[in-house]
């Protein structure tokens, strides 16, 4: 027995505590389903309405657990690690102050387009329509208005035999590949603890591609390797594609350099490199672009101002083309030529 009564096993191990959680519980059927989907690491704190979904991850096998001190802290480190492995995490918080902890965090992985499922309890809805403590509904802080523009989808279990599919699409909707970034699922704590049917999901995987026109292409690169002083900026758009990038970079063969959130991409050990650019851009970068530039390829960055600093110093008639996924930050910081959604 240990010295708070626990006993002990027969080889003097604490034995796993009983669970409450049902099998069949909502949220198990969630975890196990996530975890299936590749999703299966969490970072959050508990709290009491959503501290079945912790059971669940505990109970879950292949599930991980990243305890954290703080709801913002949890949603920083998990845009980390979206950003370092490539693979989707969860945020688990816990109604009120849990969700409103957690905003800068998220509005940080919006901006930054890292994919990210954002697990929120709620308490149980009194049929009454009595007003309860921490109510995240419409009849509280009303969770979904407030994370509206830092979501890509916002979505609350309806019921038990539903909860399931609706974080699948709240889950599609944060890796979506045309516009990534993080996703709201709000689980009350009634819906989590209510039995589920047992039910088969497949879940088909979305791949979007889209291609410029080849004239198009042919027309910048020509540009480009006519160009006296070029430049390419490489922004955290392009994480994932490490390889293809350092195959077009040894091609084209042009000084680049990166934004500050895509430092790493490329190592800046390739003899093209000039290190970083942004607000606190190398030596190398400052030295290059003391003398306007002619040419400069930006790729998957929102050329603002922390990426660009002083090392977008572009000519009167220098030609600047623009790709990204989002459509809305051509032009926006500078004049752009070309703009190719992609």
């Amino acid at each position: 027995m240990t010295d708070s009564g626990i006993p002990l096993t027969r080889d003097g191990s604490v034995p796993d505590p009983i669970s409450r959680l049902q099998p069949l519980a909502v949220a198990r059927r969630l975890i196990e389903t996530l975890v299936a989907c590749g999703v299966d690491t969490f970072f959050g704190i508990p709290g009491g309405p959503i501290c079945p979904v912790f059971e669940a991850i505990r109970l879950t096998p292949g599930a991980r657990l990243i305890g954290s001190r703080h709801e913002t802290h949890a949603a920083f480190a998990a845009a980390m690690y979206q950003r370092a492995s490539g693979r989707t995490p969860a945020v688990v918080v816990t109604t009120g102050p849990g969700i409103t902890n957690a905003v800068t965090g998220i509005a940080s992985a919006h901006f930054e387009h890292a994919s990210m499922l954002v697990i929120a309890g709620d308490v149980s809805w009194a049929p009454s329509g009595n007003r309860l403590v921490q109510d995240s509904g419409p009849d509280g802080i009303h969770a979904e208005r407030l994370l509206g523009p830092i979501t890509r989808l916002q979505m609350r279990a309806s019921n038990a035999q539903s909860a399931v599919s609706q974080a699948l699409a709240a889950l599609d909707a944060a890796e979506d590949a045309a516009d990534p970034g993080p996703a709201l699922f709000i689980l009350p704590i009634d819906i989590a603890m209510a039995a589920c049917a047992p039910f088969e999901i497949v879940r088909a995987g979305r791949r979007t591609q889209a291609k410029p026109p080849m004239d198009t292409v042919a027309f910048v690169l020509t540009r480009l390797a006519a160009a006296q002083r070029p430049l390419v900026i490489i922004g955290a758009g392009c994480r994932g594609h490490e390889a293809l990038l350092e195959r077009f970079i040894d091609t084209i063969r042009l000084p680049f350099i990166t934004t500050p959130r895509a430092k790493g991409l490329i190592s800046e050990r390739h003899p093209r490199s000039l290190r970083n650019g942004g607000i606190a851009a190398s030596l190398w970068a400052r030295a290059y672009v003391a003398e306007p530039l002619d040419a400069c390829l930006a790729i998957g960055t929102d050329l603002d101002d922390a990426s660009t600093g002083p090392s977008l110093n572009l000519a009167e008639d220098g030609l600047l083309v623009h790709v990204d996924l989002d459509a809305a930050v051509f032009g926006r910081n500078h004049v752009t030529a070309f703009c190719i959604q992609s």
